[in-house]
């Protein structure tokens, strides 16, 4: 074989090869993780006394996310008491945890909450103003978890599908124990960091949560 007819077969071998191993690669990844879904029965909703986390407690982990600004600027507004709120699936890989939430505007709120509200990005959805918002943040094993005695919990249960990415023979997420703990007064805190109770708009919540959106 004359050295230019070799360098083409072996320049075709090449990209056979790795044209094989592109159509692979999804399969591959496949294989190396999977979905496992799971539902969260939720405690209570808060947030950090400096505004800057959401904190999800639920029965069997807890979920702290960084709160977007204006999220913090619409639970301090006169909005806030005129609002639903549901969130939607959240994704858990390793440590991390990222969801979404809608925000409605009561169809009983004033004419001033609904200006307030337009300023603060809702927009109109069919007869309601609505927002939607991502957040990301950290999830932790609830470990024993006696914070959950110390807040103020929902009157009724509600929960949030959690949808895990676990690697191929994966059964349970390792995962860092909460960062919350009980202040010598009985105060649940983040470091120092004192946690407030959100029961609007989480008391508007319309039922169990669709399983995925």
């Amino acid at each position: 074989m004359n050295p230019a007819r070799r360098r083409f077969v072996v320049a075709g071998a090449i990209a056979v090869g790795a044209l094989s191993v592109g159509a692979c690669a999804p399969h591959m990844t496949k294989d190396l993780f999977s979905d496992h879904p799971y539902t969260e029965q939720i405690e209570t909703f808060a947030m950090t006394g400096d505004r800057s986390k959401l904190v999800v407690i639920g029965q069997t982990r807890h979920y702290i996310f960084d709160i977007p600004p204006n999220l913090a600027n619409i639970l301090e507004s006169p909005v806030r008491e005129y609002l639903t709120a549901r969130f939607w699936t959240f994704t858990v890989d390793a440590g991390a945890v990222s969801g979404s939430f809608t925000l409605s505007l009561r169809k009983d709120a004033p004419d001033d909450i609904r200006r307030r509200a337009a300023e603060l990005g809702f927009a109109r959805s069919g007869q309601l103003l609505t927002l939607d918002e991502e957040i990301a943040g950290q999830v932790f094993n609830a470990g024993n978890d006696n914070v959950a005695a110390h807040v103020q919990r929902f009157n009724r249960p509600y929960s949030i599908q959690v949808r895990q990415r676990l690697s191929a023979g994966q059964k349970i997420a390792l995962l860092p124990l909460t960062p919350l703990t009980l202040a010598a007064d009985g105060v649940v805190v983040i470091g120092q960091v004192p946690l407030i109770i959100l029961i609007a708009p989480f008391l508007a919540f319309s039922g169990p949560w669709p399983a995925f959106r």
